[in-house]
């Protein structure tokens, strides 16, 4: 496909998208690998990291990570380093969506809701930058969640990990201009995908979830979902804006 004049040509480039062996990630990858852009795709469940690299084909290399542990985060950039010789693009888009109140809320639920969604995004941005520094520049997407305006109820800590990497996106604007990084936030609307984390909800937890924001009105607010198709297609509008330019924030969501 050919670029808009003062556009750029993606291919050719190296992009790291966190989960996106599913969900949104899995039409993200799809949209960069038909831009030409090789894709390493950072899961932990092997069996599907394989299936879409063989659905999508060629240019796809599916990387064992679980994002929450730096460690293995370490190690999935070394495997892409070997793969593909580097990163130029990374887009954020692992992130858990679990409903609970706090006060209800287990250890293991706030842990894995911050630890996922705050700190894997950091583990991940800290071992790109390293990457990108010594190729001249490069782009960092991280998807966020309209959710932040008005955190709906038993997603208050959800909204808030949303809330901390769209500041912590803001900062590095300009803690990583000088070398030449973009970094860009894309906060989305509600996404018709299939076999999001609602399928996984504790059936009783998802009924007073959905009772309580449908009588608050929060429902009514979300409005017709977007294809996931038309969010993939913004990350890469991001991509392709010429290095002068720098969409830092686009929100996306439903008319």
């Amino acid at each position: 496909m050919a670029e808009a004049q003062g556009f750029k040509n993606l291919a050719g480039r190296v992009a790291v998208v966190t989960g996106g062996h599913a969900g949104i990630g899995y039409y993200i990858t799809l949209a960069l690998v038909e831009r030409g852009v090789r894709v390493a795709v950072l899961g932990r469940r092997e069996v599907r990291l394989r299936e879409t690299a063989n659905a999508i084909g060629g240019g796809v290399v599916p990387v064992v990570c679980d994002i929450s542990d730096p460690d293995s985060v370490r190690q999935g950039f070394r495997a892409v380093d070997e793969a593909l010789g580097g990163v130029d693009i990374l887009i954020n888009n692992a992130a858990v969506f679990p409903i609970f109140k706090v006060g209800d809320a287990t250890d293991e639920e706030l842990d894995t809701a911050v630890t996922t969604n705050v700190l894997g995004v950091l583990y991940c941005m800290r071992e790109a930058i390293q990457r990108m520094r010594g190729r001249g520049g490069g782009d960092i997407i991280t998807l966020s969640s309209e959710s932040v305006h008005r955190p709906f109820p038993y997603l208050a800590t959800y909204a808030a990990t949303k809330a901390a990497v769209e500041t912590l996106s803001r900062g590095l604007k300009n803690e990583l201009r000088p070398l030449g990084i973009r970094v860009g936030v894309l906060r989305s609307g509600h996404v018709e995908v299939p076999n999001r984390d609602e399928a996984r909800w504790d059936p009783e937890r998802a009924k007073a979830f959905y009772e309580e924001a449908t009588a608050g009105g929060y429902m009514a607010e979300v409005g017709p979902g977007i294809a996931p198709e038309t969010t993939a297609q913004a990350v890469v509008n991001m991509l392709v804006q010429p290095d002068e330019a720098s969409i830092d924030l686009l929100e996306l969501r439903g008319r």
